[in-house]
């Protein structure tokens, strides 16, 4: 599976409204998602960016000990 379509579909969201966050056409990243076109440069950062944001680790909650 290509990285786009599983950083899309980790976060629920359609081909068009991935495609508007990324700043193409719809077109275009259905193409990239199966591997016949590249995205331009500033939307494979907003990817990159939003595959660090599914690989940090979950932030722990510390407890409150008030009395």
């Amino acid at each position: 599976m290509n990285a786009s379509k599983e950083i899309r579909q980790k976060f629920g969201l359609s081909q068009e409204q991935m495609a508007q966050y990324l700043s193409v056409s719809r077109s275009l990243l259905s193409l990239h998602e199966i591997g016949k076109r590249d995205l331009p440069t500033a939307a494979m950062v907003k990817l990159s960016e939003l595959l660090l944001f599914i690989k940090q680790p979950p932030l722990k909650k510390k407890m409150c000990t008030r009395m």
